[in-house]
């Protein structure tokens, strides 16, 4: 199994788990351990190993389990050559796309352990796991149109981009079969912040639990999944996921193409996110 750099995974028997680097340190280094890309690229030699049977998804630090790097980080040149050069751009949004569908198509149960903040692509990721297991305390949230409104954990600073641009990592295309139009328009239009326990209220996730019973319920999850037959498990989450496919379908690649259009717009822009609507070109 090839290795990634954003990510830690880790065998236990029938097992596999995958921690994933927090954003802040992997998209830092040179050049960017891209986990948009890097997830795709190993579950598709997971889907080839018949002895994984379930694989748990969760963050490589407690209280993250994925989240959007600093506001300042966007304002880097290699922030600028991942999001709007053109092969920066096929590596993130390509990947993306390819991760999503790869989760999806993939046969082997996948349980999303949230360890902690799930925000922007995390919250994406999350949403396209089979089964979603999170702290009670976690924030979720999609940060494309947050403005810089959705600070770190320590206060320190905003979270994702200081400028708005459509959500195209998923949420765009994922949000609207777990929410209703006009819910799921709020929360993606204002970047509203759900705690896992406000989202298993409404019945986004499974389950919310207090810290300290995360492992156990996720262990309790994991062990009626070996339980059951894996090929009968395996063709039920196909069976399942043909709403999610067709949805990916209509919505993903066009939402990640609008996206990249929003990060032209404000390179060329130099200001963020204030670009004007309407009117003729001079």
């Amino acid at each position: 199994m090839r290795s990634f750099s954003s990510l830690i995974a880790e065998r236990d028997g029938p097992v596999l788990t995958i921690r994933i680097v927090p954003l802040r340190t992997s998209l830092t280094k040179d050049p960017p351990a891209d986990v948009h890309r890097d997830l795709g690229l190993l579950l598709d030699e997971v889907r080839h190993d018949y002895d994984v049977r379930v694989i748990v998804l969760t963050g490589a630090e407690d209280g993250e389990f994925c989240a959007a790097p600093p506001g300042g980080s966007y304002d880097s040149q290699r922030s600028v050559d991942r999001l709007v050069g053109p092969a920066g751009q096929w590596t993130t949004f390509m990947g993306l796309i390819h991760t999503h569908q790869t989760m999806t198509e993939l046969e082997v149960p996948i349980v999303a352990r949230v360890n902690g903040d799930a925000i922007g692509f995390g919250q994406s990721l999350m949403l396209s796991c089979d089964l979603i297991i999170a702290r009670e305390d976690a924030r979720i949230t999609d940060v494309h149109l947050a403005m810089g409104e959705i600070r770190s954990t320590d206060g320190s600073g905003p979270v994702g981009p200081v400028f708005g641009t459509a959500p195209g990592d998923g949420a765009g295309a994922l949000i609207p079969l777990y929410m209703s139009p006009p819910l799921a328009k709020e929360y993606l239009m204002l970047s509203r912040v759900r705690t896992a326990g406000e989202m298993a209220s409404a019945g986004v996730i499974n389950r919310a639990v207090p810290t300290a019973d995360l492992d156990r319920a996720v262990d309790e999850i994991v062990a009626a999944l070996l339980a059951r037959p894996p090929y009968a498990l395996g063709w039920t989450k196909r069976i399942v996921n043909a709403r999610v496919r067709d949805q990916l379908n209509r919505a993903l690649d066009s939402s990640a193409a609008y996206e990249m259009v929003n990060f032209l717009q404000f390179k060329l822009g130099g200001a963020p996110g204030a670009y004007e609507r309407g009117g003729e070109p001079d």
